[in-house]
């Protein structure tokens, strides 16, 4: 039973170090990505992942009128190598034109994590739905070309709207 014990500490203790500590996008990242987006009057898409893998940062980002994209690559890879293009995140928020209960259209299964319901579809791909403050609807979005469905859960799952300074 002590063995068992201590090996579950172990694991509680070690878990965390997996991944990074929040934020995941800077603050002052998310406070220029608001700017741009409030030129571009869309506030609605201001979400950010609060939590990603150790060691990955954000690598490039796009903002346009409907969509907001951000990609993050794992630093213990040179950029534009075949492991660091094969375990970055992508990462979107879109205008969700349905219901909110329409969301889980198109996927594959559902599951909680961390509270929140996430949705699956082959190929990488994990996704939720959520009410922006303005009462539109949004869908964030994440896939990775080779990393599991688990890392890609969380991470939408941590989804949050920016915080300014």
């Amino acid at each position: 039973m002590k063995k068992l014990l201590g090996a579950a500490a172990f694991l509680l203790v070690m878990a965390p170090a997996a991944w990074a500590s929040p934020p995941a996008v800077p603050i002052g990242d998310q406070e220029q990505l608001q700017s741009i987006m409030n030129e571009l009057n869309a506030e609605d898409l201001a979400y950010v992942p609060t939590e990603l893998p150790a060691h990955y940062e954000v690598s490039a980002t796009q903002t346009v009128y409907n969509q907001l994209t951000l990609s993050f690559t794992n630093t213990k890879y040179a950029d534009g190598s075949a492991k660091s293009t094969a375990s970055t995140i992508n990462f979107s928020a879109q205008p969700f034109k349905g219901k909110l209960a329409a969301c889980a259209k198109g996927s594959d299964s559902s599951l909680k994590v961390a509270g929140k319901t996430v949705y699956v579809k082959a190929g990488h791909v994990v996704w939720r739905c959520m009410r922006s403050p303005s009462g539109n609807n949004v869908v964030v979005f994440a896939n990775s070309p080779s990393l599991g469905y688990d890392v890609l859960e969380r991470v939408i799952a941590s989804t949050a709207r920016m915080k300014s300074s």
